[in-house]
């Protein structure tokens, strides 16, 4: 039986996904940026989050898949268990790595790689038991080693996180609309 933590990551990581398609389709709200609140524009926080999900998405296929090479030794780091356990992380604390960057990705081709992303998680609903019963593990440069469940929680949680800048950078008080 699969555990209810692993829906609900699952759902969240749906709905997260058609609110990122949906903010990235607004051409107003995708070059708002206040450079006090972020260097980064909306835009640059969507095409972060869509590297992001999109790799965390590729792994979870290949746990799904039982890839022989993935890791199954891995453990949370006290800091990921913190971060799993209260549902958030502090803002300004981490660096994203270098290939989650944004590089300039036409809000075209953004809104195309979030709708083909959403379509690859709708692709595990059926492996959902499947994925919590791997003992495939991700490390995490923060986090230390993930599990399945574990990854669908954080990329829910990292979502929040950059969607909670977003609606400060497309606030009314930011001066950026």
């Amino acid at each position: 039986m699969t555990s209810t933590k692993i829906f609900r990551a699952y759902a969240g990581l749906l709905a997260a996904l058609d609110l990122m398609i949906e903010q990235v389709s607004d051409p107003v709200l995708c070059e708002a940026s206040a450079p006090l609140i972020s260097k980064w524009s909306v835009k640059d926080h969507l095409e972060h989050l869509s590297v992001a999900n999109g790799s965390t998405v590729k792994w979870l296929e290949r746990a799904r898949d039982r890839d022989p090479e993935l890791d199954t030794d891995g453990r949370p780091s006290m800091v990921g268990r913190v971060v799993l356990l209260f549902g958030a992380f502090p803002r300004g604390r981490g660096k994203a790595p270098e290939r989650t960057r944004p590089q300039g990705t036409s809000a075209t081709e953004l809104a195309d790689r979030l709708r083909k992303t959403r379509e690859r998680v709708e692709g595990l609903e059926g492996s959902l038991a499947q994925l919590q019963a791997s003992r495939a593990t991700r490390h995490h440069f923060a986090f230390g080693g993930l599990n399945a469940t574990q990854w669908l929680q954080f990329a829910v949680l990292h979502t929040e996180h950059h969607q909670k800048i977003i609606r400060e950078l497309s606030g009314p008080d930011t001066g950026a609309l």
